[in-house]
């Protein structure tokens, strides 16, 4: 039986391990894939990172942690040998499991292309953020589309709760807003949670697009919340843009983000603005 195109560090089973084969051969041959991933980790993923990261990069992943709403599920990265390497959690879900291990080997074979292209990731500013969402819209789309061409399982990740995020947003909207109103300053919190909500779209958008009819239901609720039809037509430009980008996988790391953040990640921000001036201002707001 051939071997994996990658190092198994952690509990596989010979069935997915299987599966996962079959998928890395697909992969290769995908217009957004490759083989780059040279190891993946299976288990406690702090654990892990703190053993196979460059010590300057697990303290960078561990202060974002603290700051970041969202937590770590998994991660690619260049490990303290200089592989390109993933960790995910140990499960016995093996349908999550294989779901994992392939979002982060199309995510390596991205990454490869943006390191030979000599992409810098523009962290900390708009740029950074569309590069971010244009990634896992492209990631997650391909992961399904190739998902279901290898009838490989199904998983609860691949199902978003997008309709109950924008609800999270829009209760905690009234408090955001008289915090701001006593401060004179939007909460960063807003921003940061708006962004992520962004990204869950940004893949949810992905599958559906793939083909799944689940997700295409959860943003058709999506669509309907009040904060989200405040934005008028910023989520509908996101998703042109988004899939813009993914039927150009030939152009450049730095066209991609320079697309999406003006298409697409620009709209949504003034979309949060549409949302929050009008009831800052009702609340005696400046």
């Amino acid at each position: 039986m051939p071997s994996l195109p990658f190092e198994i560090v952690g509990p596989l089973d010979a069935a997915n391990s299987q599966l996962l084969r079959q998928f890395a051969r697909a992969l290769a041959q995908h217009p957004w894939g490759g083989s780059a991933l040279e190891v993946l980790a299976i288990g406690d993923v702090p654990v892990l990172l703190r053993e196979l990261m460059p010590p300057a990069r697990y303290q960078q992943w561990a202060s974002e942690r603290a700051r970041r709403y969202a937590v770590t599920g998994a991660i690619s990265f260049t490990d303290a040998r200089g592989r390109s390497a993933a960790v995910i959690p140990s499960l016995n879900d093996g349908a999550m499991t294989l779901h994992f291990a392939g979002h982060e080997m199309i995510e390596a074979a991205i990454e490869a292309r943006h390191q030979a292209e000599g992409h810098v990731w523009a962290d900390g500013t708009h740029t950074g953020v569309a590069h971010v969402l244009w990634t896992e819209y492209v990631v997650e789309r391909t992961r399904e589309t190739l998902f279901r061409e290898l009838e490989m399982p199904d998983s609860p990740l691949a199902h978003g709760d997008l309709a109950a995020d924008a609800a999270g947003v829009e209760a905690a909207l009234p408090d955001l807003i008289d915090e701001a109103v006593r401060t004179s300053s939007a909460p960063p919190w807003l921003f940061q949670r708006w962004f992520e909500m962004a990204r869950l779209y940004a893949m949810s958008c992905g599958r559906a697009d793939a083909g799944s009819l689940a997700e295409a239901a959860e943003l058709e609720a999506f669509r309907k919340c009040r904060i989200i039809v405040e934005c008028g037509n910023a989520w509908n430009e996101f998703d042109e843009a988004l899939r813009d980008v993914y039927d150009r996988p030939s152009d450049a790391a730095t066209t991609h983000d320079a697309l999406l953040k003006q298409d697409g990640w620009q709209p949504l921000f003034d979309g949060l603005g549409d949302v929050w001036d009008p009831r800052y201002e009702a609340a005696g707001g400046a």
